[in-house]
């Protein structure tokens, strides 16, 4: 590999005779937002291709009450709404955000949020009953 004289990559092939070249193309910066819905904050960052939710309980206790709930085999009450904290990660087809990555394994491969009226989202998930349930995330004017 190496660079030209306007900085361009020129990759040179190694197991067939070959070169590229590698312009750098103008992407826009991604949009961040602050949401909120009920006792969940978080954020959601996305450009024109790609998503990022994560989401949260600010003041809730650490998860290890409810892991060690189910290890006694109950079903702790904090349990229900575990699957909204977490982290998604997506792409868009067109307004519909489609889950790659997710905290949320019932998620991966699923419309998880949804572009809505400006400064609003649709948030959904699928919870351990095998239920979508869904929430509108609204921008959370208290902090910036």
């Amino acid at each position: 590999m190496s660079f030209d004289q306007d900085g361009h990559l020129i990759e040179d092939g190694v197991h067939a005779e070959y070169q590229e070249l590698w312009r750098r193309v103008a992407s826009p910066l991604p949009t961040a937002m602050r949401v909120r819905a009920g006792p969940l904050s978080g954020v959601v960052i996305w450009s024109d291709t790609v998503f990022l939710l994560a989401l949260g309980e600010p003041d809730a206790p650490s998860t290890s009450g409810i892991l060690s709930a189910l290890e006694r085999g109950e079903q702790p009450e904090a349990l229900s709404a575990h699957p909204w904290s977490g982290y998604t990660m997506g792409h868009w087809d067109g307004d519909i955000g489609i889950a790659r990555l997710s905290t949320n394994p019932f998620c991966e491969g699923h419309p998880v949020l949804s572009r809505a009226e400006a400064g609003t989202f649709i948030a959904q998930y699928q919870d351990f009953e095998g239920r979508w349930q869904s929430m509108t995330l609204q921008a959370d004017q208290s902090r910036k």
